[in-house]
């Protein structure tokens, strides 16, 4: 996917602007995400116009729409609240009424947080640095978590937080409580509001109680809400002075900014199919917004502690905290001495905190780029009404879900924060790039800079796909050696060399020489290994768990009620012909299939690890079968 220098850079700077508007503009939730998809699609399909910096207007309108974001943002509309954890406040700090919850709600806990909590200790320097050490200790490091709103209507707790479940000593051990679900987390809430706020109703109910709300009056702006569990809801009813001047702030930003985008875009679809991209996004995340019981994604979902996302919110607040304090040193650790974990993905969340807050703008970004990625994708092998079909399959009708051939399968993994949804995105900006090269390997020699520094990029996000960009790129490299294209090879050399950023991460705070993450080679997710197959090709016998391991992965390939992975796979054997090798667009399509495929016979079998594999499989299988049935028809 090629873009022209001038558009990406004009991309850039509207985002930038959009990203100013979104952080501003005094809305609800659910209208500005919407708003922010809409228009960064927007940015897609519209054409820009042609040296419109030079427009004299431009210049006018800009500093309108900064003196109006000036203005919003010293304005005293927002209110504070701060989140907190029992777990790591000193009872000393408490209000009486909080010591008193706590004390005789959850008594063990109050005795001592080490009962109760998950406490990251410090790792012991003559401890070998492995599983158990995976996290070290980032206890002594405090997080900010006073959050500035306009708007507060929560349907359920986690919509508020995410650092009460992911900072250092806040986050309930689930082996240590024994009862611990999402209706009994104890948590205490600040609240300041502004006294352009006299007059409104701080409401909150839940299961069990009615509606019970505070009028906010000149004794009453500052007061405290103590509860415990998820299922709480919390509505601030707002004065009409206050909402009527919030709204004429927000219409009088978005003229503004209105103006600004008039004088940079040209109002014009390019093709009516990509009206459908942000139709899918809108549309993806309101499902998961009722199938999870939230207002529209008002901050990230809450991850139980364990997963994924819970560790990658946990270490993105202390890289956003780092950065806060320009504490350079602690953001480039990650909060790890040597990484467990993926390595890019919580230096991702941690940008997304530091610019956006507590939301998913970030994830949006990057997956706008999906749906026009995977057209481009479809339309370099297959004939147009074909794409046409995939596409709408694609955005709408996810029949082929589990192979991650499915938008809406992004954004669910996107929710969960886990890896895949933004490394597999990356991946595939780069990977079509490196089709158009080895189409016209001599008119695009000079790309590959670019387009490797984007596959590397994935690989630190997800390095998984490692031994697939490693085979991608080899060829390139033997090209520029052999046609002399030294200095193409020397950038391409030179960025190629940022893979190593982990090593270096690793051995200086950790003091390992270890290229990703200690989880390479561990139990947890090298299931099976080469003595094992080994050992089955000559004893024809392995052990219980590793033959269930082997029959886990071979259901990925055999399943009753997935009959379109038979098609994939009878496309795969008929694609095993000369005449196909010798195609230059089909040679990255065997390297990313064969090396997918022989490192997945190695992992953990989960299906989102497949979603490379299958997905490029079922494009080469499409360009076989329609070329099978063209030679027919001749």
């Amino acid at each position: 996917m090629f873009l022209k220098k001038e558009r990406f850079l004009n991309y850039l700077f509207s985002l930038f602007l959009l990203t100013i508007f979104i952080n501003t503009i005094p809305i609800p939730q659910l209208p500005k995400y919407i708003l922010f998809i809409l228009i960064n699609f927007a940015f897609f399909t519209f054409p820009n116009k042609k040296i419109f910096y030079k427009n004299k207007n431009l210049f006018f309108y800009l500093i309108i729409f900064f003196l109006i974001i000036i203005f919003i943002t010293i304005a005293p509309i927002k209110f504070a609240v701060k989140v907190n954890s029992f777990g790591n406040t000193d009872p000393k700090s408490m209000s009486f009424s909080a010591n008193e919850f706590y004390q005789v709600n959850f008594p063990l806990c109050y005795q001592s947080n080490l009962n109760c909590y998950w406490v990251d200790n410090e790792r012991p320097l003559d401890v070998v640095y492995g599983v158990e050490t995976q996290n070290n200790n980032n206890i002594n490091i405090k997080i900010d978590n006073i959050f500035y709103r306009n708007y507060l209507n929560i349907a359920n707790l986690n919509e508020l937080r995410s650092n009460l479940f992911s900072s250092p000593g806040s986050t309930m051990d689930m082996s240590k409580y024994k009862n611990l679900n999402k209706d009994n987390y104890p948590f205490f809430l600040n609240f300041i509001f502004p006294k352009l706020y006299q007059g409104s109703k701080f409401c909150s109910s839940n299961e069990n109680d009615s509606e019970s709300c505070k009028l906010l009056n000149e004794q009453n702006m500052e007061f405290e809400f103590i509860n415990k569990g998820e299922n709480n809801r919390i509505l601030l009813k707002q004065n009409f002075i206050l909402i009527s001047i919030k709204f004429f702030l927000s219409i009088l930003l978005l003229t503004s900014f209105y103006s600004v985008f008039k004088k940079i875009y040209i109002f014009k679809v390019r093709e009516k199919i990509e009206l459908l991209y942000p139709i899918s996004t809108i549309l993806s995340l309101i499902i998961i917004s009722f199938s999870n019981n939230i207002n529209f994604l008002n901050s990230y979902l809450y991850q139980y502690p364990g997963g994924d996302g819970f560790l990658y919110l946990y270490w993105g607040n202390l890289i956003a905290q780092a950065f806060r304090e320009f504490n350079f040193i602690e953001l480039l650790r990650g909060g790890a001495d040597v990484f467990y974990w993926m390595p890019g993905m919580r230096y991702f969340v941690g940008i997304e905190k530091i610019i956006y807050g507590n939301a998913y703008y970030l994830h949006l970004i990057v997956l706008s780029f999906l749906p026009f990625i995977i057209r481009k994708f479809l339309a370099i092998y297959l004939p147009k009404k074909i794409v046409l079909l995939l596409i709408l399959s694609f955005l709408f009708f996810p029949l082929m879900h589990h192979m991650g051939f499915s938008y809406f399968q992004f954004y669910r993994y996107f929710t969960k924060i886990f890896a895949e949804p933004v490394a597999y995105t990356i991946f595939f900006i780069g990977f079509v790039r490196l089709i158009y090269y080895f189409d016209k390997k001599d008119l695009l020699y000079n790309t590959l800079p670019l387009t490797g520094f984007i596959l590397i990029i994935s690989c630190i996000m997800r390095p998984n796909l490692t031994i697939s960009c490693f085979f991608l790129l080899l060829i390139p490299f033997f090209y520029l050696i052999k046609y002399k294209q030294y200095r193409i090879l020397v950038i391409f050399t030179l960025i190629g060399s940022t893979i190593f950023l982990p090593l270096l991460h690793n051995y200086y705070y950790g003091g390992s020489l270890i290229l990703f993450t200690t989880a390479a080679f561990a139990d947890a997710n090298i299931k099976i290994t080469l003595g094992d197959y080994f050992t089955l090709l000559t004893t024809f016998n392995i052990g219980y768990e590793k033959k269930r391991m082997l029959i886990e992965m071979l259901k990925n390939f055999i399943n009753p009620f997935e009959i379109h992975k038979y098609f994939i796979l009878l496309g795969l054997i008929l694609s095993l012909q000369v005449k196909f090798f010798k195609n230059n667009i089909l040679i990255p399509l065997y390297i990313l299939i064969f090396t997918q495929l022989i490192l997945f016979f190695f992992l953990n079998p989960g299906p989102r690890y497949m979603w490379v594999f299958w997905i490029s499989s079922l494009v080469l299988s499409f360009y076989v079968f329609f070329n099978l049935r063209q030679k027919k028809i001749k």
